[in-house]
């Protein structure tokens, strides 16, 4: 499994993993065989309450977690624009709205002209979603974040698209224990939400 993550060519020695993942889960252990295959970093916390936390510290490029972690990052920040007040709640959900739409229709570009382009109305919302929220997304992820590694369940779509609009690209996997973890992640280029 190590050398197959290898050949995918998604991390290379100069990534920083940051691994909360339990070492006793297979997952966690096929990610960790993959580090010392590739060379990269790692940085290890199993503390799930520490996550967004160390983050900022650690500038990971990418990181696994389970659908959950990606849910309950989405719902803190729902939740802050909400206590943050009416007109904050609402740029919160126009620019949710935003990145979903440019999300999809750069994926869908992408699969069909091998571009991932989107018209200029709404390449200019999401430019404006991007100063006004998405920019503080990516800096609670610690700035670098390149991609990220979904599995053990299925990513909700509007999830993974209101994450790949922030410019937070969830790679999903598909894989049992007896595989050892991954047997299926998504490329890395030409992903495609909710496959």
């Amino acid at each position: 499994m190590a050398k197959a993550i290898a050949a995918t060519g998604l991390v290379t020695r100069s990534d920083v993993q940051y691994l909360w993942l339990p070492l006793a889960h297979v997952f966690g252990k096929v990610l960790t065989s993959g580090q010392i295959e590739v060379g990269h970093v790692t940085a290890v916390d199993g503390r799930v309450d520490k996550i967004i936390e160390n983050l900022p510290v650690v500038q990971p490029t990418y990181m696994a977690a389970v659908p959950r972690i990606f849910e309950k990052v989405y719902n803190g920040v729902a939740a802050k624009a909400r206590a943050g007040g009416g007109a904050k709640y609402k740029i919160f959900q126009w620019a949710a709205g935003v990145g979903r739409e440019y999300a999809k229709v750069t994926q869908d570009n992408f699969r069909r002209t091998g571009t991932a382009s989107a018209p200029f109305g709404l390449t200019a919302k999401h430019k404006v979603a991007d100063a006004l929220v998405f920019a503080k997304i990516r800096e609670a992820f610690g700035g670098r974040l390149r991609a990220c590694i979904s599995g053990s369940a299925a990513l909700a779509p509007e999830i993974g698209y209101f994450f790949a609009g922030a410019g937070v690209h969830i790679l999903e996997g598909y894989g049992l224990t007896e595989s050892s973890a991954a047997s299926f992640v998504n490329p890395g280029e030409a992903y495609r939400t909710g496959d």
